[in-house]
């Protein structure tokens, strides 16, 4: 919990009361806390208000309104405004803190060519005998981040074999239109291509959370395939580290999300690897990384998280799934 201080300089010994507004108290309502002073004086003093809650999500500010009085000066409050005439009183404005974890979306946008066949091989052709570049486009040109070589090879007036690929490319997606180039036509039959995407390269949480990991079993490396996303309370200072292909798209400060109490249950055979990040205690508190290997079937409380930072990993899952059961609200 955050706090400020107030500083006073006390002319007389006893009691002072310091009373003070919190930005959700009904007006004219104040908390009052006491300091006794002893010894000489005047003397220097202070004491230290509560903020509930965090200041990173303080959006427009928390304005806080007090007083001072000594509890040897009358108490009188002719105004009604819950202030004692001869009270001295003070501002304090709070304003937001900077949050180190933010929730990021971290997507695969782009992936390159892991292979293309052709499935109804030989083809023939008249051209001569060389290798040749494939025509790679895409039907929304965007789509397009970089361009991919991949040639086939004619030897005696026939291309026998897959094409092979020189360099992938990027592409935003894997409606890919391949086509012979022009110096091959004609070509009979018709080829008939299929192409494969890789996945964005291997990813590991370590290198982008913003606070601590807990790997109690399991793996915090993650291969994304082209399209698929995952959620992370993220220090965004690291997210220039991503490889290419992927997009991070930052959003709400992690320590101002709602959490929930999610149960998975796990049907099937073999095991899911899953990865999440717990809620804070406080706003002091970390928001850990855990990563959990857990077997099919059964059943797994994962407690209070920060629920879009689930992710699971069903790659040696067979015949079965994963069920989220949350439980409103938090304990």
């Amino acid at each position: 919990m955050a706090s400020f201080r107030i500083n006073f300089q006390a002319q007389t010994t006893g009691d002072h009361y310091i009373g003070y507004r919190t930005y959700n108290d009904p007006p004219n309502t104040y908390t009052v806390l006491t300091v006794n002073i002893t010894g000489a004086v005047p003397q220097l003093a202070h004491v230290d208000i509560p903020v509930p809650g965090n200041l990173y999500c303080a959006y427009d500010d928390i304005v806080y309104t007090g007083y001072l009085i000594a509890a040897c000066q009358p108490q009188t409050d002719g105004n009604s405004d819950g202030i004692p005439d001869l009270a001295i009183q003070w501002t304090v404005t709070m304003a937001e803190q900077t949050d180190p974890c933010i929730r990021t979306q971290i997507l695969c946008e782009a992936v390159g060519i892991a292979s293309i066949t052709i499935s109804n091989l030989p083809l023939n052709t008249t051209a001569p005998d060389d290798n040749y570049d494939l025509v790679i486009t895409t039907a929304d040109p965007a789509d397009t981040v970089l361009d991919a070589t991949v040639q086939v090879g004619v030897v005696d007036g026939a291309i026998t074999g897959d094409p092979t690929v020189i360099s992938p490319g990027l592409y935003k997606t894997s409606n890919l239109i391949v086509q012979l180039p022009l110096a091959l036509n004609p070509v009979a039959p018709d080829p008939l291509f299929v192409v494969t995407m890789e996945d964005c390269p291997p990813i590991d949480l370590i290198d982008y959370i913003c606070t601590a990991h807990t790997e109690l079993s399991g793996d915090t490396i993650y291969d994304l395939a082209l399209g698929e996303d995952l959620n992370l309370c993220a220090d965004t200072t690291t997210l220039s580290g991503l490889p290419v292909g992927y997009l991070a798209t930052p959003g709400d400060n992690c320590h101002c999300v709602s959490c929930e109490n999610v149960h998975l249950k796990i049907s099937g055979t073999g095991f899911i690897t899953v990865s999440y990040q717990r809620c804070w205690d406080d706003d002091t508190s970390p928001i850990q990384l855990i990563t959990r290997q857990v077997n099919a079937p059964g059943s797994l409380d994962l407690g209070c998280i920060v629920e879009d930072t689930l992710y699971i990993d069903e790659t040696n899952l067979t015949g079965g799934g994963s069920v989220l059961h949350p439980h409103f609200p938090c304990p």
